[in-house]
């Protein structure tokens, strides 16, 4: 019997955050390098859209760009294309929250979010609180637009403070 492995899809802020060794309060890196640790084990599946990625991630140095590299190279990081079933949600998300919010999903959020759905991760991983003017994407957990997904900050272990 084959078991299901975790499958996440970390928001850029997420990536960007491990490549460059950002500092955050409230313990906050601890959960990503819990969920980093997890996908080198083999106890994760980290899932990201090829298309997207390379565009966000601004790679300012060459070790933060090698480092970058490594982790896309991993065997617990899958890469899909974009294609035409994610951009059609990504539009129905975008037009859902046009029509039932005060704030916007900015169109890179809706890739992101309709992937995850699409590709029924078990958890989208952002520190993304609409503090850059869009919609608070902590705000949509457990409903994105009518779709069930788990959408937090990336959980740690107590351990890893000690």
């Amino acid at each position: 019997m084959r078991i299901k492995k975790y499958k996440v899809y970390p928001d850029s802020c997420i990536l960007i955050s491990w490549i460059t060794g950002e500092e955050r309060i409230n313990h906050e890196m601890d959960g990503v390098r819990d969920f980093f640790d997890k996908v080198e084990r083999g106890d994760a599946t980290l899932i990201v859209l090829r298309n997207t990625m390379f565009e966000e991630v601004q790679l300012r140095t060459p070790e933060s760009a090698e480092k970058f590299r490594l982790l896309m190279a991993r065997k617990g990081v899958e890469l899909p294309s974009l294609d035409l079933r994610v951009e059609r949600l990504a539009s129905e998300l975008r037009d859902y929250y046009s029509q039932h919010g005060s704030k916007q999903l900015h169109l890179k959020d809706s890739l992101h979010l309709a992937a995850a759905i699409h590709y029924k991760v078990d958890a989208f991983y952002t520190f993304d609180n609409g503090s850059k003017g869009g919609i608070s994407l902590l705000s949509l957990n457990g409903n994105v637009a009518g779709y069930p997904l788990l959408v937090c900050k990336p959980p740690f272990t107590q351990s890893r403070i000690f």
